[in-house]
């Protein structure tokens, strides 16, 4: 599935389509990393039904995360199970990916954020399979130690799930396609 097979997204309470899901290029997020997200599986039951692998603890983590930063969160767990149900229903999905993202729009600039600032929320639901596909599953995959070192726990946040600590995850899968190897 690409972007363009998205047909729903989820933002602060109401589905809007997928052309019209943007975020403001001055988007506090995109230029600090002011922000939080999670990964869930939805999967397809025997019954027919579709289920939230853990929804109510990733979402828990996502707004414990942006509590850590000392943002609002303008949504319960509950308001966002019950959003991530709809966006799966929205896009005709059986089985999926789901991505909560908080965010921050673009009424704040510089590093200082005042207090009480809420943080903006949307969910994006698309087909994904496996992470290393039917191959690497039924196969196996070579895998490598990358010479890239998440930072010490004491320069960051490591149980809350923000943004801006990504990055070495993305440098680190950088360097292990370049070697020739999967992960």
């Amino acid at each position: 599935m690409s972007a363009t097979d998205i047909k729903k997204v989820w933002m602060d309470g109401e589905l809007v389509d997928y052309a019209k899901a943007t975020v403001p290029i001055l988007s506090h997020t995109l230029h600090y990393g002011t922000g939080a997200f999670e990964g869930i599986r939805a999967y397809q039951a025997s019954d027919g039904s579709t289920n939230i692998f853990r929804g109510r603890d990733h979402l828990q983590r996502l707004v414990d995360s942006v509590k850590v930063i000392g943002l609002t969160f303008p949504h319960t767990v509950d308001d966002l199970l019950e959003a991530c149900r709809k966006t799966v229903r929205a896009n005709d999905l059986k089985e999926c990916y789901l991505r909560p993202i908080a965010y921050l729009g673009d009424s704040h600039r510089g590093l200082k954020l005042p207090d009480g600032v809420a943080m903006k929320v949307a969910i994006i639901a698309w087909a994904w399979g496996k992470y290393m596909g039917d191959e690497g599953q039924q196969k196996g995959i070579r895998v490598m130690v990358c010479s890239y070192r998440r930072p010490d726990i004491s320069t960051g946040l490591p149980w809350a799930k923000l943004n801006g600590a990504y990055i070495y995850s993305v440098l680190a899968r950088r360097q292990a396609t370049y070697s020739g190897v999967d992960e």
